[in-house]
């Protein structure tokens, strides 16, 4: 069996891994340990951003290289970032691999949660087309290519905007997004309140609708040309 290891994790090929029939052997488990063997109490870890970029873990500032090792260090713990893996080759191969990657397992959800959570639906509908390309154009060794720095100006102008914190439960296997905060949330308690009192958007009103269709747009607008904030979001 060969294995590569680098800042984000472990890969895993070669041997009883290309049998697609043959279910995961506990010596592949190198860096991650088994969720069965994990604790069995739940941990929640945050994740602060700054502009798209992982700067604090638990509310502790850390540089990148720092922080990415504690994230595996709590991944390793509660068993989180395995992934049994069809891989498509550039040159035409389908592969499978073994992945322990318990640091990306925490950081990219984080970052998925909270870009979706400052982004309008338009945004957030768009954006994974971009990422996958992009990622494909890298993964090819395509970094020169046009098309990608035109992928990279808009992901980093997004990015702008990702400011803020993800709390995750770490739970033998699974890294669930838990609680949501940012300056720069697209995201108001009175609007979104399904509360019998009501708020300030009429549930029952019909005409309401293309109001609101157009309202997260006009709220995402004046919070990317700093007319105020309009509150944050919580919840498990």
């Amino acid at each position: 069996m060969h294995s590569s290891d680098n800042l984000w994790g472990r890969s895993s090929e070669g041997r009883w891994i290309e049998d697609l029939g043959h279910a995961p052997e506990d010596d592949v488990f190198q860096l991650v340990t088994r969720p069965e063997d994990a604790p069995d109490e739940a941990e929640v870890v945050t994740i602060t951003f700054e502009q798209g970029v992982p700067v604090a873990i638990n509310g502790a500032a850390l540089g990148i290289v720092d922080l990415l090792e504690e994230a595996a260090r709590l991944g390793r713990k509660h068993g989180v970032g395995i992934l049994d893996h069809i891989e498509d080759r550039i040159v035409g191969l389908k592969v499978r691999d073994i992945y322990e990657i318990p640091a990306a397992a925490i950081i990219l959800p984080a970052h998925r949660e909270l870009e979706r959570l400052v982004g309008t639906i338009h945004q957030n509908q768009f954006k994974p087309g971009v990422d996958q390309k992009w990622a494909y154009l890298v993964y090819a060794g395509l970094w020169w290519e046009p098309l990608r720095e035109d992928l990279q100006a808009y992901i980093e102008h997004v990015n702008r905007r990702v400011t803020g914190t993800i709390g995750l439960k770490l739970y033998k296997g699974s890294a669930r997004v838990v609680t949501r905060e940012s300056k720069n949330a697209v995201y108001d308690a009175q609007l979104a309140t399904f509360a019998e009192s009501g708020g300030l958007f009429a549930q029952d009103a019909s005409p309401g609708f293309i109001e609101l269709w157009s309202l997260q747009s006009r709220l995402a607008w004046r919070l990317a040309h700093g007319e105020g904030n309009t509150g944050t979001g919580t919840g498990d």
